[in-house]
């Protein structure tokens, strides 16, 4: 749940909703009501819910208080995150059991506070329970959207995601790999391709896992871990030979490992739009520090964000020599799982490395 400050407070006092929401209330109760059990509602995405979520996001973008309560994802303001908000769930993705609480509380005519308190929440689906932060310092406001086009160098960039980065980012959060990998559609087939490769790790070791972990020899591995185990996947892994390879982007730029829906063919062969990515590997043979892989791993982040504007988060990972750490991004800062050896966590990192590919839309973000 997010918190509000007392400026917060004292903006959602100044501007109360009075009854500006009380015309949506018999659109979101039918909704309510065909969400129930037994109601005959064929799913959560349905039309009628989608008609009157999307209503209600309108009515709080045009109220005057989300134009002055600033944003906690990025440098504007409230205002323009509903309005992110609602392009993705007109045009791109949509649960209704996302905005149950928002609509129940409308219903019930509850507090200003609380109302846009779970607002705020919406938007942040990913804040973490527990967190380990890492590279903490002082607050800065050199931002990276101000590095665009030919002035976008790799050390002015680098510069600016780490004024951005510094103090929200967060590492071994608690129960991430719960939240991203169990309890899904997929699971138990993640699960099922873990015990089909299990004869495979022995003494403690992945005995077909390239030893030393060149580029090549992993993508090797994981090219015909994919054919042998995810030929049916929503998602497939791809791997960018040159910076000519992808397009449509702010800059040039090669991804390591990067997943992509099947069913996105490649405009010319081997050549891939910023667009269509779903998921971002980055890969080193040695074990190389968190700035430079953080850092490297922002940078595409970034560019996914500018190209594919209705993302709300995306799942990225990076694998150094024997260790391989998960992290998701949203527009609030990174987070991650906290770094583990695919030796001795072998589990892990086979559904992990199944999970990206086996993800929904939504899960996608």
């Amino acid at each position: 749940m997010a918190h509000l400050s007392p400026i917060d407070c004292e903006i959602i006092q100044k501007y109360p909703f009075g009854n500006t929401l009380d015309h949506l209330i018999d659109l979101l109760q039918e909704a309510e009501w065909s969400n129930e059990p037994g109601t005959g509602a064929a799913d959560h995405s349905g039309q009628k819910h989608q008609d009157a979520i999307s209503k209600l996001l309108l009515a709080l973008l045009g109220h005057q208080a989300a134009f002055n309560l600033p944003s906690k994802i990025q440098n504007n303001n409230l205002a323009n995150d509903l309005l992110m908000l609602y392009g993705s769930i007109k045009y791109n993705t949509f649960d209704y059991d996302d905005y149950h609480e928002l609509s129940r509380l409308v219903i019930m005519k509850a507090p200003d506070t609380d109302i846009w308190n779970v607002v705020f929440s919406i938007l942040l689906p990913t804040t973490p329970k527990t967190i380990d932060p890492v590279m903490a310092a002082t607050s800065a406001t050199y931002a990276s959207s101000s590095q665009q086009g030919s002035e976008q160098t790799n050390r002015h960039l680098k510069e600016a995601l780490f004024h951005e980065l510094k103090n929200c980012t967060y590492r071994n959060v608690d129960g991430f790999f719960s939240k991203f990998f169990d309890d899904k559609a997929w699971t138990k087939r993640s699960k099922e391709i873990y015990f089909a490769m299990k004869a495979r790790h022995t003494d403690g070791r992945w005995g077909d896992f390239p030893d030393p972990p060149e580029e090549s020899a992993v993508w090797k591995w994981l090219d015909n871990f994919q054919k042998e185990f995810l030929s049916d996947a929503q998602g497939a892994y791809h791997k960018a030979e040159s910076t000519r390879d992808l397009f449509a982007g702010e800059a040039k730029r090669q991804l390591d490992i990067f997943v992509k829906r099947r069913d996105h063919t490649a405009a010319a062969a081997g050549s891939y739009d910023w667009k269509d990515i779903l998921v971002i590997g980055e890969h080193k043979q040695s074990k190389s520090g968190l700035k430079e892989l953080l850092l490297q791993l922002s940078r595409y982040v970034r560019e996914m964000f500018i190209c594919q504007p209705t993302r709300r988060f995306i799942h990225g990972f990076f694998i150094h020599g024997n260790i391989m750490e998960l992290w998701v991004f949203d527009r609030s800062g990174p987070f991650s799982s906290g770094p583990f050896n695919i030796h001795e966590e072998p589990e892990q990192f086979i559904r992990a490395i199944a999970g990206y590919a086996l993800m929904s839309r939504e899960e996608f973000g």
